[in-house]
């Protein structure tokens, strides 16, 4: 096969470079020589440095710590009143951006108001608990995930008088790490 695209897919050349190493400027069994249209291969070439510059600008991947800040947005899971003057009051449903995650537990960040919305009063950065929020449209957000608790958890919660027939969440597999169990 190597043989082949040497001689009839000189295109490859950039992307497959060892089948080109060996015979570059030799003679073929048949005596033939390779040659390759110049305009096509200036075009790969082309297009080539074109993907590698893409991947250079790509940004570099967060320092451990600091992947969650580089998420957009957050939502809040529950409503959280603050204690301190540090701290921001949210309710379940607001978006936040997380300015800074280097704190275990709490974390620096600001309250998205839509447009045109105002919270009279209200402080809108401060530090919030980590556990209270998730990132947007993730499956941590969703109502009916509810992590790793276990069966027998689950079971209880759902048996629960104000849940209707049909009632169900999602949760992390106790046996299957990594997978999620339905009940």
């Amino acid at each position: 096969m190597g043989n082949f695209c040497q001689k009839h897919c000189a295109c490859l050349e950039p992307y497959i470079p060892c089948l080109f190493s060996e015979r570059d400027g030799e003679q073929d069994e048949k005596g033939g020589q390779v040659f390759a249209n110049a305009a096509v291969v200036h075009d790969f070439q082309a297009r080539q440095k074109d993907r590698e510059n893409k991947i250079k600008e790509k940004p570099l991947p967060a320092l451990p710590g600091q992947h969650l800040v580089n998420i957009c947005k957050f939502v809040a899971l529950f409503d959280y009143e603050a204690r301190t003057e540090e701290d921001l009051s949210f309710r379940a449903g607001d978006k936040i951006e997380v300015l800074d995650a280097s704190h275990e537990g709490w974390w620096y960040a600001r309250l998205l108001l839509p447009t045109g919305s105002v919270r009279p009063g209200s402080k809108l950065q401060g530090y919030i608990p980590a556990n209270y929020i998730a990132a947007d449209q993730s499956i941590e957000a969703e109502p009916w995930f509810f992590g790793p608790i276990k069966r027998a958890d689950a079971e209880r919660q759902l048996s629960y008088r104000g849940n209707q027939t049909g009632a169900f969440l999602i949760r992390e597999s106790e046996s299957l790490k990594g997978e999620y169990s339905l009940s």
